[in-house]
């Protein structure tokens, strides 16, 4: 065990790593054997702390002369209270993050080269080339430019056509939003266009979801799981030469019939999201904006009285509509009455509420009674003509009795 001053602290690691394995021999789990690996090898944690602080000169080493040249390029590098101690320890040392250390300090030049890199460092110039404006790709719904091979909603399609535009993207959204959805859809369109794609994740379970996706779909041997591949590379070299050897094999697919069935779909989709955001006048709403408003009301705010005949409205009659319900809904009309249809109050009963309280009452024009369809109410407005002329049934209820 080697061990040092540094500052405050007191560092100590182990010299020396040999792989452990420890079985139960008995099925109580109350006794085990250790066995220990043959193989040993030099701790390269210890190595690379002691090179890139200390400046320590330690290329070549090796378990044999492990403690004399540790001794000597710390002597060198005078490292402060440096000596190793006999000692034997059993536990968990892992190093899995020391590759990727070693990958960016061997690619400096290629990371200094790149805006991306730069600009996360806090290159003010490299910031303003990252996050301008560039030429959106364009929209195709031809099947021949869809490499999407799992559902993808509009906002999911819009970052995998940023990225094969080429440009640098953070998607952010809670779980079960389609995260690992839209890396699969990714991962397909990017290899469909003959790039190469490294999938890296801090946890195995983001591997794995996206794996099980490509995998659903056919697609898991164009994937190189290397995870974890300094443990067990005999499975990799197997993986990639499953994959090569069904490359050799794979026939041209004929797509033809599958790409008339998407161009169908497609089309059909689109008309009814256009049909669903087309406003209609005269209200100015769409079918989209009203499904949406209608949502939003409780089920003690709901009435049986509709509009018959919307379309005959212009925009003028549909102010004046507009304002009287809201007039009509203020003293009470659809308000439920016992003996009366539930859901819109008698109009005599409305106007004396207007008697009664404050301000005077008022009934929609074209209103009619829930046992009296033909019945017209009393009109109030000067413009009241210019419904009347129309001959416009403003409101009236879904389901009519009569008057017992």
């Amino acid at each position: 065990m080697a061990r040092w001053d540094e500052l405050f602290l007191e560092p100590a690691a182990p010299v020396l790593l040999r792989a452990l394995t420890i079985a139960p021999t008995r099925a109580r789990y109350d006794d085990f054997e250790l066995i220990l690996d043959e193989d040993e090898e030099v701790n390269p944690v210890l190595v690379h702390k002691l090179t890139s602080v200390f400046g320590a000169e330690l290329g070549g080493v090796t378990p044999q002369d492990a403690a004399d040249r540790l001794y000597q390029a710390a002597a060198a590098a005078e490292v402060p209270g440096f000596e190793i101690i006999p000692r034997q320890v059993i536990g968990t040392f892992t190093y899995a993050k020391l590759p990727m250390v070693r990958d960016m300090e061997a690619a400096g030049d290629l990371l200094a080269e790149s805006d991306l890199v730069a600009a996360v460092a806090g290159d003010p110039e490299a910031q303003r080339l990252v996050a301008a404006e560039h030429p959106a790709r364009e929209d195709s719904d031809a099947p021949e430019d869809d490499y999407s091979v799992l559902d993808a909603d509009s906002s999911q399609r819009h970052a995998i056509d940023t990225v094969l535009a080429g440009q640098s993207l953070v998607i952010h959204g809670p779980p079960g939003t389609g995260k690992s959805q839209t890396i699969a859809n990714l991962i397909a369109a990017l290899v469909a266009h003959g790039r190469k794609v490294l999938f890296v994740a801090e946890k195995r379970a983001a591997i794995d979801a996206v794996l099980s996706r490509l995998k659903g779909v056919e697609l898991g041997d164009m994937v190189l799981d290397i995870h974890e591949g300094t443990r067990d590379r005999q499975r990799i070299a197997r993986d990639l030469g499953a994959t090569l050897d069904l490359a050799t094999h794979a026939a041209p697919p004929d797509a033809g019939r599958l790409h008339r069935r998407l161009a169908d779909r497609v089309q059909r989709l689109s008309k009814h999201v256009g049909a669903l955001h087309e406003v209609h006048q005269p209200w100015g709403l769409t079918p989209f904006g009203v499904q949406s408003a209608l949502l939003g009301i409780p089920a003690a705010a709901r009435t049986p009285a509709r509009l018959p005949a919307p379309e005959r409205l212009d925009a003028e009659a549909a102010e004046v509509v507009r304002d009287e319900i809201r007039e009509f809904a203020h003293l009470g009309g659809f308000g439920p009455r016992a003996g009366r249809h539930a859901g819109l109050r008698d109009a005599a009963d409305v106007r004396a509420q207007g008697r009664d309280g404050p301000g005077r009452a008022a009934t929609p024009r074209g209103f009619r009674r829930a046992g009296r369809p033909d019945a017209p109410v009393r009109r109030h407005r000067a413009d009241a003509a210019h419904l009347r002329s129309r001959r416009v049934p403003v409101l009236a209820p879904v389901s009519r009795r009569r008057d017992r």
